[in-house]
């Protein structure tokens, strides 16, 4: 008898077969029964049916037939031991059975008997229980986020995998769940999960009865277990009508930059305010302000304002940030303090004039520099034409700025001995022994000499008589030096 047969003789029984429960029955004809080791498996688990009362030796067709239509029924076979026992071990629960109801009718082909009984791949789950929320209520001018337990129960033993779903929550809600789905081994005790619920800002004040379903199923035949929570929402933002306030203090943005300091300018453009809002996040518009000339050189202001609105379009006070450019820094000077100091000698009026027209620079940070210069008077020194001039500047920016003083010396020397304008041997003379006036006229000579600052000065030496070879002859050797005021020394004339 073949397969066909069988599904014939299964009809005549079916009416007894709807009264089974999940758990295994049976029911035989003649002395031959069938049975499987449990009522109810999960996915993964092997079947193992075993049987008695067959005749020895003869092949026992098995039959297992599906309650879930997109399942074909299934035939296998197994020989009948010396005792007329039956034992077969390979039909395996496969993941899109849950929640199935088997038919298993065994047909033994010498000996016409037949024997039935059912097995179950039920459902793992047995209820979905939500726990008050926390806060409660949810004050969304406070937070966003309501938290539950979820509490799940077995409805038999088994692997328990499953999904989670959330429903009838507020527009633009967000759910999610910790651990986001449920993996949990044969017997082992199912943890605690908890539901996160986020809700905009704009939720309308009220009660929301909402459902978390957890899905068992796969592609085939999904099995669905539910429990409903409340979420509570308390909401002073809707309608919104309160404008973001401004928690930067006003002038706290307020700077003022040196006129050169690039660096700081960029960063005092780049400062913001911040605001908040009760209802939510906040968008800035700035409007840059212009850049407005002060009152000299590179000074000024920057005055940038912003508003704030939230998502409304409430929109803020306005808020303000003036810098000021400022101009503080005096220029300093790039020649070395000394550097114009010279010394120029009395006749050099060349030289003193040259000198007078030397000028020290200097730099700013921030635009042009004048200079204003003070004239030293002469101050005589210790002797003749010598002195000095002391010449003065100050440097001043376009904010009047003022540099320390820069101070040049002009020192006036003398140097230069007198020059003998008297030829050298000039004076020398021959006079007859006898000649008492020549002798006193010649005596009377002196040499002349010039300075090239003032006047001269000399001294004579007057020379003995030094007796010649013979009689009253011999020779009066005098000499001369000429000193300026400064006591410089000319050579000896003689």
């Amino acid at each position: 008898m073949g397969t066909q047969l069988l599904k014939q003789r299964h009809l005549l029984l079916i009416l007894f077969m709807l009264l089974l429960t999940a758990g295994f029955t049976t029911r035989g004809y003649s002395q031959c029964s069938v049975a499987t080791d449990k009522g109810d498996y999960y996915p993964g688990e092997t079947v193992i049916i075993t049987g008695s009362g067959w005749e020895a030796g003869e092949t026992v067709e098995l039959l297992i037939e599906h309650t879930f239509s997109y399942h074909p029924d299934e035939t296998f076979y197994t020989i009948a031991d010396s005792l007329g026992e039956i034992y077969y071990d390979e039909y395996v629960i496969a993941p899109d059975e849950l929640n199935e109801l088997f038919f298993l009718t065994a047909f033994g082909e010498t000996s016409n008997c037949m024997s039935t009984c059912t097995f179950t791949d039920g459902n793992k789950i047995g209820s979905v229980t939500v726990s008050a929320q926390t806060p409660n209520p949810l004050n969304t001018s406070i937070g966003n986020t309501a938290t539950y337990n979820i509490t799940l129960t077995r409805s038999g033993n088994g692997q328990i995998v499953a999904t989670f779903s959330v429903s009838g929550l507020p527009a633009g809600s967000t759910a999610t769940f910790n651990p986001t789905s449920v993996n949990v081994a044969n017997n082992a005790s199912i943890p605690n999960y908890v539901l996160s619920i986020t809700v905009p800002s704009n939720t309308i004040s009220g009660t929301y009865i909402f459902t978390v379903t957890t899905n068992e199923g796969t592609t085939g035949n999904p099995v669905n277990t539910s429990g409903n929570g409340s979420l509570v929402v308390s909401s002073s933002c809707y309608p919104d009508n309160t404008a973001p306030i401004w928690t930067t203090s006003a002038t706290a943005l307020n700077i003022a930059i040196e006129c050169n300091n690039a660096a700081g300018l960029i960063a005092a453009q780049a400062m913001a305010p911040l605001a908040t809002d009760n209802c939510g996040s906040v968008t800035y518009y700035k409007t840059p302000g212009n850049f407005v000339a002060g009152s000299c050189g590179a000074t000024g202001t920057y005055t940038n304002t912003w508003v704030a609105k939230d998502a409304s379009l409430n929109t803020s006070s306005v808020f303000t940030q003036l810098i000021t450019i400022t101009d503080v820094t005096p220029p300093t000077w790039t020649t070395t303090a000394g550097a114009l100091n010279t010394s120029v000698e009395c006749s050099d009026a060349a030289g003193l004039t040259a000198a007078q027209a030397m000028a020290p620079l200097a730099t700013d940070n921030c635009g042009a520099v004048t200079y204003e210069k003070t004239t030293g008077l002469f101050v005589a020194g210790s002797c003749g034409a010598t002195g000095t001039y002391t010449n003065t500047w100050v440097a001043k920016d376009a904010c009047l700025n003022t540099s320390s003083v820069f101070t040049q010396l002009i020192t006036i020397t003398d140097a230069t001995a007198p020059t003998w304008t008297t030829t050298a041997g000039a004076l020398n003379a021959s006079v007859e022994c006898s000649d008492a006036g020549g002798l006193t006229a010649a005596q009377a000579m002196a040499p002349l000499a010039t300075d090239n600052c003032g006047s001269v000065t000399y001294y004579k030496t007057p020379g003995n008589f030094v007796a010649g070879s013979c009689g009253a002859t011999g020779t009066y050797t005098n000499t001369w030096v000429a000193k300026d005021a400064c006591l410089n020394t000319s050579s000896v004339f003689t």
